[in-house]
C-alpha cells in the first residue's frame, strides 16, 4: 500500500506576523527518509526545506534561510537550498576570503567540488 499524504496547517495570528505550524505524516518532496534528519520530535532543517520547495513566491527565501543555516552546519546538502544570487555570492566571497587566507583549499571547498 503507498503512503497516504498526511499534512495539516496551523496558523496563529499573533501581532503583525502569524505563526504557522505545518504537520506533515509523510513528505512528499523528499530526497532521504524524513526519520534520518530529525532534531528532537521535529524534522531538521534538510526535510523542511525540502518539503518547502512549492510553487509558492513567499517560500524561496525561507528556504534559502534555511540553505544557509545547513551551510552554516557544515552540511554541504545546504547549497541545495540556495536560490537567490545575492545569497549565493555572498557565500562564494566568504569561501573565497577564507580560501586566500588559508593559502590551502579548505576542508568545505573541497567537499563542494569548488576548485
Amino acid at each position: 500500500m503507498a503512503p497516504r499524504r498526511l499534512d495539516q496547517s496551523f496558523e496563529w495570528a499573533t501581532g503583525p506576523d502569524a505563526v504557522t505550524l505545518d504537520v506533515f505524516g509523510h513528505a512528499l518532496r523528499e530526497s532521504s527518509p524524513w526519520g534520518q534528519d530529525l532534531l528532537g520530535l521535529y524534522a531538521g532543517p534538510q526535510t523542511v526545506a525540502e518539503m518547502k520547495r512549492t510553487n509558492r513566491d513567499k517560500d524561496w527565501s525561507f528556504i534559502t534561510a534555511l540553505g544557509l543555516r545547513i551551510i552554516e552546519a557544515d552540511d554541504e546538502r545546504g547549497w541545495l537550498h540556495v536560490f537567490t544570487a545575492e545569497a549565493l555570492t555572498e557565500l562564494l566571497k566568504t569561501m573565497l576570503r577564507q580560501q586566500v587566507s588559508d593559502q590551502e583549499p579548505t576542508e568545505r571547498l573541497r567537499r563542494a567540488k569548488i576548485h
